[in-house]
């Protein structure tokens, strides 16, 4: 989970700088909501047992 906050934190910047173009980085911040989604039920599922 780390990692996934310092990714999305990395895609901000990008964005914010204008290094790559905020339309461009929507889907691979749909992406890294995806994973991040993945992560947190594989988180619950894991600590529930």
């Amino acid at each position: 989970m780390e990692e996934a906050d310092e990714t999305q934190l990395w895609l901000e910047l990008l964005g914010d700088s204008e290094i790559f173009p905020k339309s461009k980085l929507e889907s691979l911040e749909q992406e890294y909501l995806e994973i991040v989604s993945i992560l947190a039920t594989a988180r619950k599922s894991y600590s529930g047992k």
